[in-house]
């Protein structure tokens, strides 16, 4: 049995969605919680979703952020923000 398999949690302003197919309602979670435009942040390895993902949520994405990293180093936090300021999302995803 898998424990984890999926869940949905919240904590003040922040909302997770996991489990499969969750990136699947991601357009859907936007539309209801009125948070649009959205900043992606993924890792370089993601690149290759970034098409696809643009492409399912339209105007809904603001930028990207593509220097996620575990551990993240200052310079990539400093870089993430300065992002972040210039896009003025509503949203991180």
């Amino acid at each position: 049995m898998n424990l984890l398999s999926s869940f949905t949690s919240e904590w003040s302003r922040t909302r997770v969605v996991f489990g499969a197919g969750a990136i699947d309602r991601l357009a859907a979670e936007l539309d209801a919680l009125k948070l649009a435009p959205g900043l992606l942040v993924v890792t370089p390895g993601r690149a290759h979703d970034l098409a696809w993902l643009q492409s399912r949520l339209g105007d809904r994405i603001v930028g990207v952020c593509d220097g996620a990293a575990l551990h993240v180093p200052i310079e990539r936090v400093r870089a993430a923000l300065d992002h972040v300021d210039r896009a003025s999302p509503q949203a991180l995803l």
